[in-house]
């Protein structure tokens, strides 16, 4: 199935917003009735989502330079042959679709069963210390050796 960009661009711009998380995103989004439809509405309207200031209203009707931004992180997936799974599409985790505060989108590289019955996550930071490399690269090695 062919990625929704649109839509993803709007969900990735949303959480670029000062103050935007993705409990709020999820909630905008909900109340709108869909990521590119919290754009579109009235600044007077988004402040009936419960968490939704003047800031994030008036950063919300002046969404170019987010939307901008969430072109460009999507471009880059592309280049870098990274797929993008929101909340609202069906190969996200269903583990993580029960969570409130479980992110609008996850990167994925590389071929994955998100929603495979045993699974492993590694989260860590962008700038990992040699440590945090040599300890995870050990790691996953073990598991590999154990599936």
């Amino acid at each position: 199935m062919k990625p929704d960009f649109d839509k993803i661009q709007h969900i990735i711009g949303l959480t670029l917003i000062d103050g935007v998380g993705h409990v709020l995103a999820k909630r905008m989004i909900a109340h709108c009735g869909g990521p590119q439809e919290v754009f579109a509405e009235k600044a007077n309207k988004l402040l009936l989502v419960p968490g939704v200031g003047d800031f994030v209203a008036r950063m919300v009707r002046n969404s170019k330079t987010v939307l901008e931004r969430a072109e460009y992180e999507i471009g880059f997936c592309i280049k870098n042959n990274v797929s993008i799974h929101t909340y609202l599409d069906n190969a996200y985790p269903h583990r993580l679709k029960n969570c409130e505060d479980g992110p609008c989108f996850i990167f994925v590289k590389g071929n994955a069963d998100l929603n495979a019955q045993r699974m492993v996550n590694i989260i860590g930071t962008r700038e990992p210390s040699a440590y945090g490399k040599d300890f995870t690269a050990q790691l996953v090695t073990e598991l590999h050796l154990m599936a």
